[in-house]
């Protein structure tokens, strides 16, 4: 029940082997399919000759050129529908970085305008603290006074 171009031992239902490189189709233990390589090489996706998807032999994926994601997107999370996008960690856009803590960082690296959001927003505190001056961990100020 398994057809191979290129091998008399194809390692899926659907082999296509050149050399070391082998293309498979194949199916799981939980009744879905699996496409990919099965020798140790990357993969890319391509439409009119061009790399569209690639994903290197450790597994890193880049997506080339406009990607677009209809729906919502999790990163790191597992079943957060509450919100469009979801990060389990600091996000970072337009080079100034974002994250949650309890007061002001006391190590790593920050650059000015980067923001660290109060996880425990009380009246007469503060909704955050923003960096002023880059350095480990730099200088920070409280903004935004919550009334009481």
């Amino acid at each position: 029940m398994r057809l191979g171009i290129g091998t008399e031992n194809p390692n899926g239902m659907l082999s296509i082997k050149n050399l070391e490189h082998e293309f498979t189709v194949d199916y799981t233990d939980d009744l879905q399919y699996k496409v990919g390589t099965w020798t140790t090489t990357g993969l890319k996706i391509i439409t009119d000759n061009t790399d569209r998807i690639t994903i290197d032999p450790l597994g890193q994926i880049t997506l080339k050129d406009k990607v677009y994601i209809e729906g919502k997107l999790g990163i790191g999370v597992r079943n957060d529908n509450e919100a469009d996008l979801a990060t389990a960690g600091p996000i970072k856009f337009q080079n100034k970085k974002f994250e949650v803590g309890r007061s002001i960082p006391n190590a790593g690296p920050y650059n000015q305008g980067d923001i660290v959001w109060n996880d425990d927003p009380q009246p007469t505190g503060y909704i955050g603290w923003v960096c002023v001056r880059s350095g480990n961990p730099g200088d920070w100020k409280p903004f935004g006074l919550i009334s009481s």
